[in-house]
């Protein structure tokens, strides 16, 4: 009797230890990326005529993490002058984050920059690497940073652009 009951005490203890490690599980959040914001384009360049030269030609991506949530800020993102909607698609593989960025359509024969706002939820502390796919690099390199979420919780990293849109012919 009394090995039966010490069995059953035993696998009482088992089956609940089992069921709060699968409610844990089901707790823990999947990292979602989004964008949430964009700005207009804030440089026009067409033709041979004199082109607003942006203010900074650095392309940049600010980071901030809080609360398992990374906001990023993508400064003098290349798209057509007419995207229609421009899009991110954010996906978490490991600690990998990829950033893939595209255009409706190329509505017209010029290329501005605008920034950008996403941000990734549910996103564990860690380094991880941000890779960023852009329609209009032009052979520059692409924006692929390593980032420490557990040493830093905010930082900023650029890359100086060179060729249109960032700078103009004559330049």
């Amino acid at each position: 009797m009394k090995k039966t009951i010490a069995r059953a005490c035993l696998f009482s203890v088992l089956l609940f230890v089992a069921l709060q490690g699968g409610c844990r599980r089901q707790q823990s959040e999947t990292p979602a990326g989004r964008l949430t914001g964009r700005s207009d384009c804030k440089v026009f360049i067409a033709g041979p005529a004199p082109a607003i030269i942006p203010p900074d030609e650095d392309e940049c991506i600010h980071y901030r993490y809080s609360g398992n949530t990374l906001v990023l800020a993508q400064r003098n993102a290349a798209f057509n002058c007419c995207p229609g909607e421009i899009t991110a698609a954010i996906t978490v593989n490991g600690h990998v984050i990829t950033i893939r960025e595209t255009e409706q359509e190329a509505g017209c024969s010029c290329l501005c920059l605008y920034d950008l706002e996403m941000e990734i939820s549910g996103l564990a502390p860690g380094v991880y690497r941000i890779q960023v796919e852009e329609p209009y690099l032009g052979g520059q390199a692409p924006l692929d940073i390593i980032v420490d979420l557990e040493q830093e919780g905010e930082g900023e990293h650029c890359l100086d652009r060179d060729g249109y849109p960032w700078e103009t012919a004559g330049h």
